[in-house]
């Protein structure tokens, strides 16, 4: 497996359950063309009952989904941080649209 390693221009937010573990994160990411997309990961149930959180996991997939793009809807728990995000990155790398993956 590579070494994954953030991409330094990234605005992004961890979603916390109720003892401050991650379970959600959305990031947005600027590609080489200027455009600006917003990924997501979430931690299913099942998982954060045995503890399997894996923070770096959830930036891969989030970054995945941010580049290829993906037609799973976004959990109802993350749809606020992810639109906290995407108006944090307009402000941030001055665009008028962010396309949320």
């Amino acid at each position: 497996m590579s070494k994954f390693t953030v991409p330094r221009n990234t605005v992004a937010r961890h979603l916390r359950d109720s003892k401050g573990n991650p379970i959600g994160l959305a990031a947005a990411f600027q590609g080489p063309s200027g455009d600006v997309t917003v990924g997501w990961a979430f931690v299913a149930k099942a998982d954060r009952k045995l503890g399997n959180i894996d923070k770096r996991k959830s930036w891969q997939i989030a970054f995945g989904r941010a580049v290829k793009g993906t037609d799973a809807k976004i959990p109802a728990a993350l749809r606020p941080v992810v639109e906290e995000v995407t108006e944090r990155a307009a402000r941030y790398f001055r665009v008028d649209a962010v396309r949320v993956a």
